[in-house]
């Protein structure tokens, strides 16, 4: 029962700090091939870089309005504090209401801890981003600042 108790949590800690790490990335030192990509390949090249723990880059990805609102040292500081780990990425749909608007929906594998004598847990975390195109470039919109 206690076991069962802790495994439920720990999912829905998994599932909590994965909607956290959903702020990412835009233009910056980006080649022009990368910003003209379709949101589809520029949401994974995002989750590459949190996969990779490079967080500068993957803060790169966000709209012009969610870097404006958050700095590049300050939105990479919250990040290395995160206590989970994202594994892999897998692209599962695109849905565009409009040219210029598009939900994006990934299968996120992350890791957290769970304590010393548990080690860690290692699950399937399903998302969905908001992409907008913006002067021709796809950019991320966190849903906190959407």
């Amino acid at each position: 029962m206690l076991r069962n108790v802790v495994i439920l949590l720990a999912l829905s800690l998994a599932l909590a700090l994965s909607g956290c790490a959903t702020t990412g990335p835009a233009a910056g030192g980006q080649t022009r091939a990368m910003q003209s990509a379709s949101p589809e390949v520029r949401s994974i090249e995002k989750w590459k870089s949190m996969i990779n723990r490079d967080f500068a880059s993957a803060w790169e990805f966000q709209t012009p309005g969610a870097k404006s609102a958050t700095d590049q040292e300050s939105y990479v500081a919250s990040m290395n504090t995160r206590p989970v780990n994202w594994l892999a990425v897998r692209f599962m749909e695109k849905r565009c209401e409009t040219e210029d608007s598009c939900l994006i929906s990934l299968e996120l594998q992350i890791q957290f801890p769970l304590g010393r004598a548990a080690g860690q847990l290692t699950v399937p975390s399903f998302i969905a981003e908001r992409w907008i195109r913006f002067d021709g470039t796809w950019y991320y919109a966190p849903a906190d600042l959407a």
